[in-house]
């Protein structure tokens, strides 16, 4: 009985233990499964991305694309490089390159209009350079040029040529011309109908004589009145006026004119006589 007993445990314990292992070989098969799901979506990607790459070729033009491309990597900071130079070389031109003008127009004499003179100055970034100061007189036309080391000249500027020079060292332009003394410049016309004041107009009133003719046009165009014809005068014919006849006179004889004696002319002799009074 007793080994009968231990019989049926034994095989109870031994199917328990196998159907233990089946479950645990269930679950590790399960996840290995989702492991190989996993591992083979990617394998399509790569693939895809690999089939997209080498569409145009194989896997040696591959290789070339990509050694081009380190080439022409190469070349562009080649160029960069170059271009930097090439940029700072021109930075450093500017400095001496005219940037800054002035311009005044002004009359050197009276006697002169219209702003003929003028005096030109021209500057780089570091306020060197040169005026220009051309003289319009009546005799003709003068130039004098003085040189311009940071804004100090080497002869004294006149009046013209310093306000010229202040206006190219405030970054001055050709259209910042400045006009002195011209009332005819167009800066001076603008003030002055600015300044001009404004007349009010007043009706303008009829002369005397248009007074009287407008009168008597009105006179004329009133209605007139006629008398009955028991009150209006008789009409008789006027007289007519007797004209004497004058008795014609007689025709007088013409008269013959005179001869007169002509000058005789003197003979030349050659010599010129001058009357002087003694």
């Amino acid at each position: 009985m007793r080994n009968s007993m231990e019989a049926l445990l034994s095989s109870a314990y031994v199917t328990l233990g196998l159907g233990a292992m089946c479950a645990v070989l269930l679950v590790l098969v399960i996840v290995l499964f989702i492991m190989v799901n996993r591992e083979a979506k990617r394998r399509i990607a790569l693939e895809e991305r690999l089939d997209r790459l080498m569409r145009d070729g194989d896997g040696d033009s591959i290789e070339d694309m990509v050694s081009q491309v380190f080439r022409e990597n190469d070349e562009l900071q080649q160029m960069q490089s170059a271009n930097y130079q090439d940029i700072k070389e021109l930075q450093q031109r500017l400095h001496t390159v005219i940037q800054k003008v002035g311009i005044v127009k002004y009359d050197a004499f009276q006697q002169m209009g219209g702003n003929l003179s003028s005096a030109i100055a021209m500057l780089d970034q570091d306020d060197n350079g040169f005026i220009i100061n051309t003289v319009q007189s009546v005799d003709g036309c003068y130039s004098y040029v003085k040189s311009i080391r940071h804004g100090h000249p080497d002869v004294a500027f006149g009046k013209e040529e310093e306000e010229a020079v202040e206006i190219a060292k405030s970054g001055g332009t050709p259209s910042d011309t400045v006009y002195i003394g011209d009332t005819n410049s167009p800066k001076e016309k603008s003030e002055r109908t600015e300044r001009r004041p404004v007349r009010k107009t007043q009706p303008s009133r009829p002369a005397q004589g248009q007074q009287k003719a407008s009168s008597e046009e009105a006179a004329r165009r009133r209605p007139v009145k006629k008398a009955p014809p028991s009150q209006q005068p008789s009409r008789r014919p006027a007289p007519k006026p007797v004209t004497q006849q004058r008795p014609q006179a007689r025709p007088q004889p013409q008269q013959r004119p005179k001869p007169q004696p002509q000058p005789q002319e003197e003979e030349d002799d050659g010599y010129y006589y001058d009357d002087l009074d003694t």
